[in-house]
């Protein structure tokens, strides 16, 4: 009480700041916004104290007084680009609970103060498409941004946002050729992986090619991903290969083998299975990566491999693997003992 009575401004500033944070600790929003409300009048000139203030308003939904507290930092912020900004941009998100398209309107002020690539015109748009999303006009957007941006000036940003309204729209045609745009400008793996997953069967061919040139990298998450579509496309051989590339660089991706493995047979990819399977053996060098093959395995009737995976794990001493030798000797018997003569015979001594 005697630091918020001093005469002292910096004493004073201080004492608000303490109760603010003590506030914000307890969740007392109505404090908050009281402090806030005072620290604001102390420093009327501060625009980081009026974009506070503003967000102490906006959590008690006093939109007004919100947008009043937002458009003034703005003003502060003159030669602060960045904060400027921010300004606008919270400003837009509070007046979406009131005004759509008023908070559209400093959304698209906001973005035309920003660099094309800046992450919060990224995030702007993405606040635009909310907005027509929730309001069923994501049409109405593509075609405010098909004539906003034209073709000779987009990029990667652009380009990327069509695709992803073209998608939302139900027009795959366009989003994929707009995603081939992006592709073109940006060698970023994610966005070609999108291009290999939006194509349709009938552009195997083209998937394939992405494929084969992200296999030649050197990253070891790129070719997970890339070794996963391959298996999942039929491409066994160059999946095995490119998982032979992942494993000199991570042999922890092991376990990326053993879920493919599992997911073939899941989907009734037999021989894609089998194939990994003959793969990944030799990979194998721990007790729980033997014990987790010796399982799926089991489950998926192949006990002579699951036999021969259990015994490996065993060897290395896995409690995950002596559990699933239980789990077959309970459950599985007659299977194993319809099994070949010699099968049946080393079930019986176990």
């Amino acid at each position: 009480e005697r630091a918020l009575a001093s005469a002292d401004k910096t004493v004073q500033r201080e004492a608000i700041r303490g109760l603010l944070d003590l506030a914000h600790a307890r969740r007392d929003r109505v404090a908050e916004a009281f402090h806030s409300k005072a620290l604001a009048a102390l420093e009327p000139r501060d625009a980081t104290v009026q974009l506070e203030h503003g967000d102490a308003m906006f959590a008690l939904d006093l939109i007004d007084s919100a947008a009043e507290a937002y458009a003034l930092a703005e003003t502060l912020a003159a030669t602060d680009p960045v904060r400027r900004v921010e300004a606008i941009a919270r400003r837009g998100r509070a007046l979406e609970k009131r005004d759509r398209l008023a908070a559209e309107a400093e959304y698209r002020r906001a973005m035309a103060q920003l660099p094309r690539d800046h992450y919060l015109r990224i995030e702007l748009f993405g606040r635009l498409v909310e907005l027509h999303r929730s309001g069923g006009t994501l049409g109405a957007l593509l075609a405010i941004s098909l004539d906003e941006w034209p073709v000779a000036s987009r990029g990667v940003f652009e380009w990327y946002e069509l695709a992803k309204l073209y998608r939302s729209v139900g027009d795959q045609p366009h989003a994929i050729a707009a995603l081939e745009q992006v592709v073109k400008r940006s060698s970023e793996p994610r966005l070609h992986l999108e291009l290999v997953d939006a194509y349709p069967q009938a552009r195997a061919v083209e998937a394939l090619a992405i494929l084969d040139k992200l296999a030649a990298r050197n990253d070891a998450g790129v070719l997970a991903s890339v070794a996963e579509r391959y298996a999942k496309g039929g491409y066994t051989a160059r999946a095995l290969a490119t998982y032979d590339k992942l494993l000199r660089l991570d042999p922890a991706a092991v376990d990326r083998m053993l879920d493919l493995v599992e997911d073939s047979f899941r989907t009734g990819k037999q021989a894609a299975a089998i194939a990994l399977t003959k793969s990944v053996v030799p990979k194998l060098r721990t007790a729980e990566a033997h014990g987790r093959l010796g399982q799926i395995l089991l489950e998926w009737g192949h006990f002579k491999g699951s036999v021969t995976e259990l015994d490996r794990a065993i060897a290395l001493a896995s409690p995950v693997a002596s559990d699933a030798w239980g789990t077959m000797r309970v459950t599985k018997a007659p299977q194993v003992a319809s099994q070949p003569a010699t099968l049946a015979a080393y079930y019986r001594t176990r």
